[in-house]
């Protein structure tokens, strides 16, 4: 049906020789009725006749229904080519021309053009402590009563943008996280202070265009305060006639990844940095497990860049300021999914500082959801139907989009792609899976 009502022409004619069979199948049920009667009037005159010339007539009018029947479906046989679903099959990568391949490949089926688009953001942050001494933290306990984050899976930490560890309350604006003493056992609630702030804005020279820091959310554990943020550089333009006047400072976001940027600070040295990573992408999503920190981003790839160098947009992280870049033959490709961005996941040993990295072509993802064993990832994935041959009516893209799940195994520090499925509709968010019993169930609209 869909191949018909994307050609026009074989659907009128389809119609005609439906139209023209019923005709000729009204004619074939007179010519019984009327050889009936016949043959009734002739056994009353008890006339002798052969059966030969109606059997030729039905056999002429039988063969003028059928001819152009016959004839169409030959013809949709020849013209209408086998639909091709992608399976999910995994594909792998050696170098920067497969990745072209691919992409050209599913640009020529989905029939469009890509995009980009241009964002811009200005973030304003206020003061909001006193310039008072601020008070020292002691070695008391803090309270065992406290609320912690809303998880939605027991055991599989969620970032939040205000935690508490039951002494300290950790909040979070702009570049700057918020230390507040809360309680302590000898004190109560009677501790209650500002303790410390950590401003988490880069430093650079006066004659270079300022960075900003926009921490996006907070983890802690008994050992670990992390830190979670994207670094994002001004725009600097002269303002007004005179070199010497202010520069006007706006955030540039066109065309630029915003890589996520981790601090993990010791609690049991006063909060002191321990550890910095920097993984690239945009941020998507996170979680922890005990002393494991989990995230996913994504790279955009901009093909219709004529300089485009594919090295550059490997997929990288750096461990206090040393970098690791992904191989091409460590990307794979999950076939139907759009190839225009890589997903990347990333696995951080916060203990031993290690950090493990699965790359996969496709798609960006918009749901996820994290079990101890297992991260999902939901995107689009396209089912695509080849069009007709000889005439050429190209009214719509020819495909159907569904939903794709890419499945992630963890296993502490180590992740591991295990496979894929497919299913009808969008899910609405993380709360629209679940896993039990190895099972995912995800529910779609």
């Amino acid at each position: 049906m869909k191949y018909l009502l994307n050609n026009p022409f074989i659907l009128f004619v389809s119609l005609l020789v439906i139209g023209f069979t019923l005709f000729m199948i009204t004619k074939l049920i007179e010519e019984v009725k009327l050889n009936k009667k016949l043959n009734i009037k002739h056994m009353t005159m008890r006339i002798k006749t052969t059966r030969q010339p109606f059997i030729g007539r039905i056999g002429l009018l039988g063969s003028a229904a059928l001819a152009p029947v016959a004839a169409l479906a030959l013809l949709l046989i020849v013209q209408t080519p086998n639909q091709v679903f992608p399976i999910g099959e995994v594909l792998g990568v050696k170098d920067a021309s497969d990745i072209m391949e691919i992409y050209e490949d599913f640009q020529d089926k989905y029939q469009t053009q890509s995009y980009f688009w241009r964002n811009s953001l200005f973030t304003d942050a206020e003061n909001l402590v006193d310039d008072g001494a601020v008070p020292e933290g002691d070695g008391d306990q803090g309270s065992d009563d406290y609320s912690e984050t809303n998880n939605q899976v027991l055991g599989v930490d969620e970032m939040d943008n205000v935690v508490t560890d039951g002494k300290y309350i950790y909040s979070i604006q702009g570049s700057r996280v918020f230390i507040t003493l809360a309680f302590t056992q000898s004190l109560e609630a009677e501790a209650l202070s500002n303790y410390k702030v950590i401003d988490l804005t880069p430093q650079v020279s006066e004659d270079e265009c300022p960075y900003s820091f926009y921490t996006i959310g907070l983890y802690v554990d008994e050992d670990y305060l992390v830190v979670l943020g994207n670094d994002y550089q001004y725009y600097c333009s002269i303002y007004g006639n005179n070199v010497t006047e202010d520069y006007f400072y706006d955030i540039w976001y066109y065309n630029q990844d915003q890589d996520v940027n981790v601090y993990v600070f010791d609690k049991s040295d006063d909060f002191s940095l321990n550890a910095e990573y920097e993984v690239k992408g945009n941020y998507i999503g996170t979680r922890k497990i005990d002393d494991d920190l989990y995230i996913v981003t994504n790279t955009y790839i901009p093909f219709y860049d004529e300089d485009l160098v594919l090295d550059d947009y490997l997929s990288t992280y750096t461990v206090d300021g040393v970098e690791r870049s992904a191989k091409y033959d460590d990307i794979i490709y999950v076939e139907g999914t759009s190839p225009t961005s890589y997903t990347n996941f990333y696995a951080i040993d916060l203990d031993n500082k290690l950090v493990d990295m699965e790359v996969i072509l496709g798609d960006n993802g918009y749901n996820l959801f994290v079990s101890q064993d297992n991260i999902y990832l939901v995107g689009n994935i396209y089912y695509f139907y080849p069009e007709n041959t000889l005439f050429d009516f190209d009214n719509e893209p020819n495909y159907e989009n569904k939903t794709a799940i890419l499945k992630i195994a963890v296993d502490g520090p180590n992740i591991d792609y295990v496979g894929n499925g497919i299913v009808s509709g969008y899910t609405l968010d993380q709360f629209s899976m679940d896993e039990y019993q190895g099972n995912l169930r995800i529910a779609t609209t």
